[in-house]
């Protein structure tokens, strides 16, 4: 792999691109995903945790790509994620749903 191929790996990571202003970020990683490989997801966790930002990391056993919040590939995840997300969602962007007055799609 020569150096223009690593310079255009380097533009598509994520990671690249985390800085200490990056909002907060929900990985929700399969361990057995073959099209993004977890320690993606575990080097992504890392960089975040270095330029302090807000984030949670779930690796999820035996779980590829495309996951519904409930199931995968027709089975049951390990856990229910909607509660997950949810919660996520309330933590960081709750106490701005609460403040405004106006339905979301007027604001």
């Amino acid at each position: 792999m020569g150096a223009a191929d690593l310079e255009k790996l380097r533009l598509i990571s994520s990671v690249t691109y985390v800085t200490a202003h990056s909002p907060a970020v929900l990985i929700l990683q399969g361990r057995a995903d073959p099209l993004n490989d977890y320690h993606q997801a575990i080097e992504l966790d890392q960089v975040l945790t270095s330029k302090d930002v807000p984030h949670e990391l779930f690796l999820l056993e035996n779980v590829g790509h495309a996951i519904d919040f409930a199931t995968w590939n027709g089975y049951s995840l390990p856990y229910d994620l909607r509660p997950v997300v949810l919660a996520f969602l309330n933590k960081y962007l709750g106490h701005h749903l609460r403040l405004s007055k106006r339905p979301l799609h007027e604001q």
